[in-house]
């Protein structure tokens, strides 16, 4: 173990003072960015400032700035990681403006009427706060198909450039947690809007900066600067003294095993979180597990007895009636979730590092706060460890010296740069066919010859058309089957789940069922209500989950409905579902079935050619999942749920 101090943080302050609700306020550098007249700004702005830093404030200054020296106030869009980061900024936006907040679950009409309702939500306010999967569903035409996967007409909201059109600035609030295909995905809109609306101004906002993001504006020549919130010596003190212990662990411990050996709780940490519950300060524990942590809670609990304990998972995100306030607990019990939003008012906190370095630095960056200085306790793998160790002299440091530290201690998210042309090309395909008319498509057509991969589909589709002529109609009816749940693919920001009603504890929430058939104990399970009832978690994940059933393959022939399967209880099956489960990019799972496919059936060569060039585009994001193999463990049958 290895102990280090690191000096409190202050930022300083600019020469801009402003009123907001009779109050002033003094602006940051970073801050006097947003408030601003938008137009002198570039397209594209990047800021780079610490955690706690009042980057959330800063997003609504573009409004009060125009309502101060009498312009017409801009309508910005804030696109947020998590629905729990959504209702964090409305609730913190209303009492500035006017604002929105659209979700899969706040938007409550149905049908023809849902996008209309997100129209006129945009068109009403100031300011709407939203999660990327709306703006993706938006962009690729998702709410401009039907059931039937025909195109609809809607007065007033032809495709995607409708809604773009109303919006003056879009904020990317912790875009470094967006992979190579969500990267793509955001720079395609910002490349077909622009073409547009070239007014539109964007803002990237992280902590903890994605290099790659920069090197690709460069490369596609988008007018861009960075504001970097320097730290200093005077100024708004936003994160107290850090003393940190690192303890080095091997790659398969953790917290949970570090606080809980053989089940039992350690004693000093048990005297630790007594003595600081006793003196009035708030304890923090954060899992990389989300199933240890649940597990975590349930003794906690029971250790003690009197503490107001609270829980902040994505577990608990859908619950209803739940709502999270960290100042009304002495234990507080979090995951990963906590890398993003809340910053947590606590004094001592035992955290798993994480895996990436912007891991670590988000975690440590969300707590204590102001002048409240904390102790942390982080288990941290062997390595890191050791070159902590060699490269600190001196145990009191600045954070320049311990960021410097960390990042020749830690490894970062390496993103395969390479691929992001190819999604890129991929997407664009998507929304130009989204858009409705020939000539709006006309305004991009320049960008499909600087991302040529969009050619390829382009003439698949193509093909698969004409193929109806040389194919067997069941076989073609198959193939379009899959076309169709490709092409619905790209509506999707993030990876396909089952989210079921799930019933814990006389608390109800909704969750991915694969995770909790792996790591729950299971009372029952209702197919036709689609809720689980979970008795407890279990002390270790087991496989249960065999594999899924999916329309995104093409390897059965004589498959009911074309439905094909990933994993099973086969040795070659098992191998392939841990190839599905640990991998970003399954390529080769499409690339062996589509061969078994091909070799028992005769398609045109030009069609065979380029089904196998969409074999760099399959991460799991091409995967729709239909159904889930599971072994209950009571009989070795695998049961479709």
């Amino acid at each position: 173990m290895i102990s280090i101090t690191v000096e409190a943080r202050k930022i300083p302050f600019g020469d801009t003072e402003i009123k907001v609700r009779g109050k002033k306020y003094t602006l940051h550098k970073f801050q006097e960015v947003f408030y601003s007249d938008l137009s002198n700004l570039s397209t594209v702005t990047l800021v780079i400032a610490p955690t706690g830093a009042g980057k959330t404030f800063a997003f609504t200054l573009p409004i009060l700035y125009a309502k101060n020296h009498s312009y017409i106030p801009p309508r910005g869009l804030v696109i947020a990681p998590t629905n729990a980061l959504v209702e964090d900024m409305y609730n913190s936006f209303k009492e500035i403006a006017k604002v929105e907040k659209i979700t899969g679950s706040s938007l409550q009409k149905h049908g023809i009427e849902r996008p209309k309702e997100l129209l006129d939500r945009v068109k009403s306010a100031n300011i709407v706060v939203t999660n990327p999967d709306i703006v993706n569903f938006v962009i690729h035409g998702g709410y401009h198909i039907e059931e039937s996967g025909k195109r609809r007409h809607i007065l007033n909201f032809q495709d995607w450039t409708e809604f773009f059109g109303k919006i003056d600035y879009i904020i990317f609030d912790e875009y470094h947690l967006y992979d190579e295909e969500q990267i793509a995905n955001i720079l395609i809109w910002l490349m077909a809007s622009y073409r547009f609306f070239p007014s539109i101004k964007w803002f990237f906002i992280s902590a903890t900066p994605e290099p790659t993001l920069i090197k690709l504006l460069d490369d596609q020549e988008i007018d861009y600067e960075i504001v970097r919130q320097e730290l200093a010596e005077s100024g708004r003190v936003i994160q107290g003294k850090q003393k940190i212990h690192f303890i080095e662990a091997s790659q398969s411990y953790s917290l949970y095993k570090w606080i809980f050996n053989d089940g039992e709780i350690r004693s000093d940490v048990k005297d630790k979180i007594s003595e600081a519950i006793k003196s009035g300060k708030k304890v923090f524990l954060l899992f990389n597990s989300l199933r240890e942590a649940k597990i975590a809670e349930n003794k906690m609990r029971n250790l003690f007895c009197k503490a107001k304990i609270g829980v902040n998972t994505g577990f608990e995100t859908r619950q209803k009636n739940f709502n999270f306030n960290p100042e009304e607990y002495d234990i507080i019990i979090t995951t990963s979730k906590a890398e993003v939003g809340v910053n947590y008012p606590v004094q001592l906190a035992y955290i798993d590092s994480g895996r990436y370095l912007r891991n670590f630095l988000q975690r440590i960056g969300r707590i204590g706060r102001g002048e409240e200085e904390s102790e942390i306790y982080c288990i941290t793998p062997v390595a890191v460890v050791e070159r902590i160790k060699k490269l600190v002299k001196n145990a009191n440091i600045n954070y320049y010296e311990f960021i410097d530290v960390l990042n020749q201690s830690f490894e970062d998210i390496k993103l395969k740069e390479e691929r992001i042309p190819v999604f890129m090309g991929a997407l664009l395909w998507s929304i130009y066919n989204a858009l409705k008319y020939r000539d709006r498509r006309r305004v991009i057509d320049e960008l499909i010859e600087k991302f040529p991969y969009s050619k390829i589909l382009f003439k698949l589709d193509k093909v698969i058309k004409e193929a109806k002529e040389e194919m067997d109609e069941e076989f073609y009816e198959n193939l379009k089957i899959f076309w169709n749940t490709f092409k619905r693919s790209f509506m999707r920001f993030r990876d396909d789940t089952i989210q079921w009603k799930i019933f814990y504890k006389n608390q109800e929430t909704e969750y991915d069922i694969i995770w909790v058939l792996n790591n729950a104990f299971i009372e029952e399970i209702n197919r036709d209500e689609k809720r689980i009832i979970i008795s407890d978690f279990r002390p270790k994940k087991e496989k249960i989950v065999k594999g899924i059933v999916t329309c995104s393959l093409l390897e059965d022939l004589y498959a009911d409905n074309n439905l094909q399967q990933i994993g099973g209880i086969k040795s070659e099956q098992i191998a392939e579902w841990r190839s599905f489960l640990y991998s970003d990019y399954i390529g080769n799972i499409y690339t062996t079935k589509l061969e078994r496919w091909l070799s028992e059936l005769e398609v045109p060569k030009k069609l065979e050619d380029l089904l196998k060039k969409l074999s760099p585009l399959y991460s799991k994001r091409r995967i729709e999942i239909s159904d889930v193999l599971y072994d209950s463990g009571e009989i070795k049958d695998v049961y479709i749920i």
